[in-house]
């Protein structure tokens, strides 16, 4: 009888990695908004990280609508032995319509926040200009890989126009075991 609990114990302990779900939570730790290098039409500022959630408030404004011209960039780095490491997890250099596809829907799904943003990957292609909010927003990390190393990781967005910096965000976290 208490072979039979052990192994129930321990199948319901295992089979969640094996069909993919993972065990552990991203606690967001700062946002810092990117200024432009000459204008900033991509402005982050009003972006704060709020409450004992630290979860992501506030708004932002885009100048001009993201259409193939303007690029965008997105890079992923960890701390580790007292310095921030890129990881081979970038996108560079890509259209905002591409970035939205390849990692916004794929990752974080605007339809799970309280937010203006478009529900749908059509709304993203082209972005359009103008005042976008967020309201208490936790990084939901169960659409993420199954195996993510713990510690702090740094996610770094830009936006260009003509090959200048026109506005983007970095966000610092912290990847946490889950407490079930």
């Amino acid at each position: 009888m208490l072979f039979n609990l052990i192994k129930i114990v321990f199948l319901f302990m295992v089979a969640p990695q094996c069909f993919g779900g993972n065990n552990y939570d991203f606690r967001l730790e700062s946002f810092l908004a990117i200024k432009g290098e000459e204008e900033t039409l991509a402005d982050f500022q009003n972006i704060k990280l709020i409450g004992r959630e630290r979860a992501l408030n506030g708004s932002f404004s885009v100048g001009i609508d993201l259409t193939d011209d303007i690029l965008c960039s997105f890079e992923a780095f960890v701390f580790r032995d007292g310095n921030w490491n890129l990881l081979p997890y970038a996108a560079k250099d890509i259209t905002f319509c591409e970035l939205a596809k390849k990692l916004l829907f794929a990752y974080l799904n605007p339809a799970d926040y309280n937010t203006n943003f478009p529900q749908t990957i059509e709304g993203y292609c082209p972005g359009r200009a103008g005042e976008y909010w967020i309201i208490e927003a936790k990084i939901d990390t169960n659409n993420w890989v199954s195996f993510m190393r713990r510690g702090m990781s740094k996610f770094r967005f830009h936006v260009f126009k003509n090959g200048k910096i026109v506005g983007g965000f970095e966000l610092v976290g912290n990847i946490v075991d889950r407490v079930f």
